[in-house]
């Protein structure tokens, strides 16, 4: 065999593993739940514990809360997402805030030079991870299995019942939903699937 075709070899092979790799390791990489989770939990910031024990990573989450509680060094409340993303559990965000919330919402990000306003979302770049802040009514049929938080307490009924409807429809896919705050009604519950189980 001729040098030249060996060294090719040897590239073509390097080159191949470095794919590999980085597809499976990289910071790109997802890995997903085995099987669809549902939990019920007293305090958002345990919603990252629940993350590394199904070993998920490179997901994109739906974070639905007033706040994105990424506050690096702040309670755990409200710096959760900030370690998810450091761990590599998220690689990129929509926040969904209230409807209630919005306008104030809405005053604060559009003073702000971080933000970009398009198509009725506000958008960012956060410590890498792209973050859309948006309200539910702007939520678009998304093609990635996502991982979900909410904090109920902040919605109004028929808000909690329109993300059941788009779970329940197909809108939104998910195999780790995880709930924290106020409860909505039976019916809801079951819908998002969360009447699975409970760990609070």
């Amino acid at each position: 065999m001729r040098k030249e075709t060996l060294y090719t070899i040897c590239i073509t092979l390097l080159c191949t593993g470095v794919v590999i790799f980085a597809a499976t390791y990289g910071k790109n990489a997802r890995s997903y739940a085995n099987s669809p989770q549902a939990h019920v939990i007293n305090e958002p910031h345990e919603a990252l514990q629940i993350w590394e024990r199904a070993g998920v990573r490179g997901r994109t989450l739906l974070l639905f809360d007033r706040h994105l509680n990424a506050d690096s060094g702040a309670p755990p409340n409200e710096s959760y997402v900030d370690s998810a993303i450091k761990k590599n559990v998220v690689r990129r965000i929509f926040h969904i805030v209230p409807g209630a919330a919005w306008q104030d919402v809405e005053r604060v990000l559009s003073g702000s030079d971080a933000f970009t306003f398009n198509n009725g979302v506000y958008r960012m770049v956060f410590q890498g991870v792209p973050v859309t802040v948006m309200r539910l009514q702007d939520i678009a049929p998304l093609a990635e299995t996502v991982l979900i938080a909410v904090n109920g307490s902040p919605y109004q009924d028929d808000e909690l019942r329109r993300l059941g409807d788009l779970i329940g429809q197909g809108v939104v896919r998910s195999d780790m939903i995880i709930w924290s705050g106020r409860l909505p009604a039976g019916p809801v519950m079951e819908r998002i699937g969360l009447h699975a189980r409970a760990d609070r």
